[in-house]
C-alpha cells in the first residue's frame, strides 16, 4: 500500500484531511517561533523573543484545539459537543487577543526599538504575506463544508495571518527607519487584538447561550 492510500485510509473524509493540514501548518509555525526565539537570543532582540513566545502560545493553542478536534470526531458528533468544542475554543481567541493586545501596548508605549536589515525585513514581509493569504484560501476553502469545528480551526490561522501582518508592518517601519513604527505599528496591533478578542467573546457568549437554551 502505497504512503498516499494509507494516508486516504486513515483519515477518510476531506473534515479529516483537513485537521490533519491543520496540525502540519502549526508545526511549521513551532519552528518559525523557534528560529525567532533563537534569533532574538543572538541579536540580543527583546522583540524577537517576545512574538516567538507569541507564536508559541498560537502553536499550542492549534495543537490543543486539533487534540480536541481528533476526540470529537471519533465521538458522538453531537451539537452539544460541537458547541462544548466553539465555546472552549472561543474562550482560547480571547487568550490569543489579550495577550497580543498586551504586546501591542507595550510596542505603543516604545518598548522594542528594534533595526532591521534589509533581509530580515523583506523575510519577515514574505512570511506574513504567506501567512495571511494562505490563511484566508484555507478559510474559504473549509467554510464550504459547513462544519464548524473545521472553520473554527482555519479561524486560527486567520488570527496567525493577522499578527504576521502586524510584524510585517514593524519590520518594514524600522527597516525604513520610520519614527512611527512603534506608535503606528502599536495601534494597529491593538486593533487586531481588540478584534480577535471580541470575536473570542461573541463565540463564546453564542455558544454559551445556545448551551444553556438546551439544557
Amino acid at each position: 500500500m502505497s504512503l498516499r492510500s494509507t494516508f486516504l485510509t486513515r483519515y477518510p473524509t476531506a473534515q479529516d484531511r483537513t485537521a490533519v493540514y491543520s496540525a502540519a501548518s502549526g508545526v511549521s509555525n513551532f519552528v518559525l517561533a523557534i528560529v525567532k526565539i533563537i534569533m532574538g537570543a543572538v541579536l540580543w532582540s527583546v522583540w524577537l523573543i517576545i512574538f516567538g513566545g507569541y507564536y508559541v502560545l498560537l502553536f499550542s493553542t492549534r495543537a490543543f484545539l486539533v487534540h480536541r478536534y481528533v476526540l470529537l470526531s471519533r465521538s458522538e458528533v453531537t451539537e452539544g459537543n460541537v458547541n462544548r468544542f466553539l465555546r472552549l475554543g472561543g474562550i482560547l481567541y480571547i487568550l490569543l487577543g489579550a495577550v497580543f493586545t498586551l504586546c501591542a501596548v507595550t510596542m505603543y508605549f516604545g518598548g522594542y526599538t528594534e533595526k532591521f536589515t534589509k533581509v530580515t525585513a523583506i523575510t519577515i514581509a514574505t512570511i506574513g504575506f504567506y501567512k495571511i493569504i494562505s490563511a484566508i484560501v484555507g478559510f474559504v476553502r473549509v467554510r464550504k463544508m459547513r462544519h464548524g469545528p473545521l472553520i473554527f480551526l482555519k479561524a486560527v490561522s486567520i488570527a496567525d495571518g493577522l499578527v504576521a501582518i502586524v510584524l510585517t508592518q514593524y519590520a518594514l517601519l524600522s527597516f525604513e527607519k520610520s519614527a512611527q513604527a512603534n506608535t503606528s505599528t502599536g495601534l494597529f496591533g491593538m486593533g487586531v487584538g481588540v478584534l480577535i478578542t471580541v470575536v473570542g467573546v461573541v463565540i463564546t457568549i453564542i455558544m454559551f447561550r445556545r448551551g444553556g437554551a438546551k439544557d
